[in-house]
């Protein structure tokens, strides 16, 4: 999924949907459901990235499973495991490997900001939770 001519809208969405799954934001999520499909993103893509999240398996390639995976790791703080380091080294450039990395680290930092202030999904972006939801 990440590979292919829409790069960047396919690393934002991925990094994005990784991050704010663990971070419960249906505020953000809901807008990011929105650029991802505007994006040209399938929809078949989002309800994968959902069962990755829940620990299931999807039809993702490599390099979108391991962003994933490494989004939780950066959630709970933790240091990126070598061997998931090494899948992006193989599939990236150095410069594409910080944009990934970068974008996951934002967005853990903005959905905990998101949460604390309580911002609350408006009323246009509610199908989008209601299409696509949050896991339980």
């Amino acid at each position: 999924m990440i590979q292919g001519s829409n790069f960047a809208i396919k690393v934002v969405s991925t990094c994005g949907f990784a991050s704010l799954r663990y971070c419960r934001s249906p505020y953000k999520y809901s807008h990011h459901v929105k650029i991802a499909l505007d994006g040209g993103l399938n929809p078949n893509d989002i309800l994968a990235i959902a069962l990755e999240t829940q620990g299931k398996t999807s039809t993702l390639d490599l390099l979108s499973r391991t962003v994933l995976s490494i989004a939780r790791w950066m959630d709970f703080g933790s240091r990126i495991p070598d061997e998931l380091f090494e899948i992006l080294k193989q599939n990236l450039d150095s410069e594409r490997i910080v944009d990934v990395l970068f974008l996951i680290s934002f967005y853990c930092g903005f959905v905990r900001f998101a949460g604390a202030l309580e911002i609350e999904v408006e009323p246009s972006y509610a199908d989008y939770l209601a299409n696509f939801p949050l896991p339980s």
